[in-house]
């Protein structure tokens, strides 16, 4: 529904009903709406303003339910499994399995299991903004404020193993997310002897935090890299943070070494770390035009958050990383450490213990080590065109015709400490999945030339 007075007052209203047979039966149904009222009080103006010629408040409040991935709600059955058995001498057995003249085949319940007692996730969402043209449009800016709430967030959490399952499909309590977006567009040249340059720039920032788990716990577990790190969801955090081991420290907060061999000591329990989700992100770019012929680029940003680099962990082990220079691989005294003396059984400063610089060394570093700054500039798109102009096609059906040529991902700036993997490439197991910030060996996002060319009737 939507409603309009003289072009100055406008309300809009929608309500919506879905039904997924991915949730479980008789809850699968869930209810949404949403509503926003906007006040445009440029059009009051009886002479237009040549300095501010467009002002509209806005306020908007909805919501939208989320049902659960095809078969999750259930748990299945796997056919023809393989079972790892590394105390025999051929340690897998894979299913169909032929014993002399008759042939097997293996049926197990899967490792995740599945819940029927799901509830749809809803989120609610809060938003205000004002939208302002300047110079006859050739300014324009949109600033939006929002929070959201979201409850009952559907994630396929990891489960004790004496469950009998490696993961288990479970709702989680409250999660609010609240954020600035900044929208810019201007346009200095306009047809200034056919030239037209135009800018474009937008900022957009994020905090989430988790406000409840539920009622028997304040942290859930949401994907994992390897068995030592992985991604919660903890109270009184934001959504996504890293857990991870970590060194063993002293009361003066110097690494602990093994006495015996100079290798750092993991930490007795795990610490929490960044977010994998970036403090602020932006993208800007520019368009220059003369008569038909058109240049652009395009830029993105994002700033902050951490990710965890396989690449990083895998380069150490084999010595393809720059890291594992270190000291020229000769052995030194790591500084700022410590060990327990055998002799008093005190923990003394070292001066002399010396650490080895191989694959042992690196072995031995947690895995809050491998957690890496995710920020990266990239220059994302170049691009070239020329329309020919519509004069010559007045007795023609042909209305346009143009042709072009383009870049993408053509160049990334990442920082120093981040000579391993693309940041972007995030994701442990599918864009779906609650373990984002991992990244597994992968190779970075290609470069892509092409070129098109278009006819309009």
């Amino acid at each position: 529904m939507n409603l309009g007075y003289h072009n100055l007052l406008f309300f809009e209203y929608s309500a919506r009903n879905d039904w997924s047979s991915t949730l479980p039966a008789g809850n699968r149904g869930f209810f949404y709406q949403s509503g926003g009222i906007s006040f445009v009080p440029s059009d009051l103006f009886k002479e237009q303003n040549k300095w501010v010629n467009y002002i509209k408040l806005r306020a908007n409040a909805g919501s939208v339910g989320k049902d659960a991935r095809i078969g999750d709600i259930n748990t299945t059955a796997q056919l023809n499994p393989a079972f790892d058995d590394f105390g025999a001498p051929n340690y897998q057995y894979l299913y169909p399995m032929q014993i002399r003249d008759t042939t097997f085949t293996g049926l197990t319940i899967n490792n995740a299991a599945g819940n029927d007692k799901i509830k749809p996730e809803v989120t609610t969402t809060y938003e205000g903004g004002v939208d302002l043209g300047f110079f006859t449009d050739r300014l324009k800016i949109g600033v939006t404020g929002y929070y959201q709430l979201s409850k009952n967030q559907i994630v396929v959490a990891p489960s004790a193993p004496s469950s009998g399952f490696a993961a288990v499909l479970q709702n989680i309590g409250k999660v609010s997310n609240k954020g600035v977006e900044l929208n810019l567009e201007a346009t200095p040249i306009h047809d200034m002897k056919g030239v037209t340059w135009s800018l474009y720039f937008n900022y957009a920032m994020n905090r989430s935090k988790v406000l409840k788990v539920s009622s028997e716990r304040d942290e859930v577990q949401l994907g994992t890299g390897s068995t030592v790190i992985t991604t919660v969801a903890k109270e009184g955090m934001p959504f996504g943070i890293f857990k991870a081991e970590t060194f063993l420290r002293d009361s003066l907060g110097r690494i602990m070494l093994n006495f015996a061999n100079g290798l750092p000591l993991p930490g007795l329990t795990q610490g929490y770390f960044g977010s994998y989700q970036p403090k602020y992100t932006m993208g800007f770019g520019s368009t220059l035009s003369w008569k038909g012929l058109s240049v652009s680029v395009a830029f993105d940003l994002k700033q902050g958050g951490v990710f965890w680099s396989g690449s990083k962990g895998n380069g150490e082990f084999s010595g393809t990383t720059l890291s594992t220079l270190l000291n020229n691989r000769v052995p030194f005294v790591h500084p700022n450490t410590s060990y327990t003396d055998p002799v008093s059984g005190l923990i003394v400063a070292n001066t002399s213990l010396a650490s080895p610089v191989d694959v042992n060394y690196f072995s031995s570093l947690p895995e809050s080590e491998n957690l890496i700054d995710a920020s990266f500039v990239k220059l994302r798109e170049v691009s070239i065109s020329y329309t020919v102009p519509s004069k010559y096609f007045k007795n023609s059906p042909v209305s346009s015709i143009s042709i072009g040529a383009f870049g993408r991902n053509l160049k990334t700036w990442v920082p120093k400490e981040n000579a391993y993997a693309d940041p972007e490439l995030g994701s442990f197991d599918g864009a779906n999945s609650n373990a984002q910030g991992f990244e597994t060996s992968t190779a970075p996002f290609s470069r892509s030339y092409g070129f098109d060319f278009k006819i309009g009737f």
